[in-house]
């Protein structure tokens, strides 16, 4: 199995961080690592995920690219105390997704309180209204 130190050393000089709005204006993020022998990335993709494609250009190069968030965010935390050449933009991806996920996780805190805040007020609507008037005829 590879080690978190050759991985970090492999993809400083082999990898990319792709980290860019796309022209709908969605932030996208992927990792990349091309190389000739398929089988170091074999090794990768078997610990943090992604897809093997050969480079269409000539077919000798394979390529490995990491999309799901959980996949990224795993191979983030285990090269990044080691990254030279790709340390800052490797930190920037892995800041972003960290303060991304706590933003969703505060906004669903969030909508489920503002969820039962609404159901207490309709209730408390229906019960004024039917006490309001269900008065006695006089």
């Amino acid at each position: 199995m590879i080690s978190k130190q050759y991985l970090a050393g492999f993809f400083d000089g082999e990898g990319h961080v792709y980290f860019r709005r796309n022209k709908y204006n969605k932030i996208v993020y992927r990792l990349e690592i091309a190389q000739k022998e398929a089988e170091v990335l074999n090794q990768i993709k078997q610990k943090y995920g992604g897809i093997i494609k050969l480079i269409k250009r000539d077919n000798t190069i394979s390529k490995l690219t990491i999309y799901r968030i959980t996949d990224i965010l795993s191979t983030l935390h285990d090269i990044v105390p080691f990254l030279i050449v790709k340390k800052k933009k490797a930190q920037s991806l892995l800041d972003y997704i960290q303060n991304k996920k706590k933003i969703q996780l505060k906004n669903k805190i969030r909508m489920g309180i503002n969820k039962q805040k609404r159901k207490e007020f309709i209730a408390n609507q229906r019960f004024k209204i039917k006490t309001s008037s269900g008065g006695g005829s006089q």
